[in-house]
């Protein structure tokens, strides 16, 4: 079973191993010739990068970044879903 972010009782179920799932939107700027990822689901999530795999290489930093943060600041807000 996996269960996402936001849903309710998630930072719980995540402390119990359960499986977390969210959407990450990636998309290219040609511009500025990087790849941006964000997330609706992970408040902060905001990487941008040259190649693919460095996009997915630094948006997992991040995002292990932030859930430390969720889980560790003691703040009880939850990611809002939009």
């Amino acid at each position: 079973m996996h269960y996402r972010i936001g849903w309710l009782c998630w930072k719980f179920l995540a402390r119990l191993g359960v499986p977390m799932y969210f959407r990450v939107n990636v998309l290219r700027d040609p511009e500025a010739s990087v790849f941006v990822a964000t997330s609706p689901d992970l408040q902060g999530l905001v990487v941008e990068a040259e190649t693919m795999d460095e996009l997915i290489e630094e948006t997992q930093e991040v995002i292990d970044m932030l859930l430390d943060e969720y889980f560790s600041s003691g703040n009880h807000a939850e990611p809002e879903l939009r």
